[in-house]
Order: C-alpha cells, then structure tokens, then sequence
C-alpha cells in the first residue's frame, strides 16, 4: 500500500514493502535511487503498531520539508499516533 505516491504535489513516494517495512524509495535525500525502509511490527506504521518507527518517519519526512521538497500536509496527520495512545 502507498502512503503517498509522486505527484505535482508531492516529491515523495512512500509504501509498504513486501518485508514487512516502510520505505521512502527514490528518496531524494540520499541521492538518486535511494531507499530508507522503517520496521513496523506489522509492516503498517501508521496502526500505532510501532511508535518509535512511526515517529522516525515522521521525522524524516521534515526532512524533506526542510530541504525544499513538497510533501503533502495531509500525510503528517494520517501518520501521526493518536494523541490518546500516548
């Protein structure tokens, strides 16, 4: 599943890999044809499953802001831990 894919609006593709992580391919903060992967207990990091896994990506696509590259707001919220887990 992608969590978010290339767009006009969006310089970031990120998605579940068939082993079990998230990854950030084509990440252009490692150069071209990169690839950052995060473990999530259940390959979903968005579930809650694995905060600490969840809260580097989030952290990692700041990056991305940081540098100039779009990503969309929307993702930040549909990633983030529910507030009442914490």
């Amino acid at each position: 599943m992608a969590y978010v894919r290339w767009t006009p609006e969006s310089d970031v593709y990120i998605f579940d890999h068939v082993n079990g992580s998230v990854t950030c391919h084509g990440c252009f903060l490692n150069g071209p044809g990169a690839r950052i992967s995060w473990h999530g207990t259940h390959g979903n990091i968005d579930c809650g499953s694995n905060r600490e896994a969840t809260n580097e990506l989030l952290a990692h696509l700041a990056q991305h802001v940081e540098a100039g590259h779009k990503v969309p707001a929307w993702l930040f919220d549909a990633l983030a831990p529910d507030k009442e887990d914490a």
